[in-house]
């Protein structure tokens, strides 16, 4: 329930900078959607991957008990927002420092 928590804190103060800052971060929807897919997509694989492996174990005791594919729910969510802070940031920085 923490990594939630803590996601969920990160998400929202993400939001916010993206708000405020007025960054556009696709042109297109269908450029929206493909991204998104193959982030999924690929956060899945890896993470189904390292579990079979046994690269990763979730214990209990900071997660909430819903998963789907043995990946727990923040997991997804951490699929999600990484890359959400990550495309922000970068075009945050590009409006910033780019050449005039």
């Amino acid at each position: 329930m923490e990594y939630l928590i803590i996601e969920i804190a990160l998400i929202v103060f993400t939001i916010l900078v993206h708000k405020s800052s007025k960054v556009k971060i696709f042109n297109s929807h269908k450029q929206f959607v493909s991204f998104w897919f193959f982030i999924f997509l690929f956060g899945v694989t890896l993470a189904y991957y390292a579990i079979v492996r046994g690269h990763r174990i979730y214990t209990d005791k900071f997660l909430i008990e819903l998963s789907f594919l043995g990946i727990p729910l923040e997991d997804y969510f951490f699929m999600v927002v990484v890359p959400y802070i990550i495309l922000v940031a970068y075009q945050i920085s590009f409006r910033r420092f780019k050449k005039k």
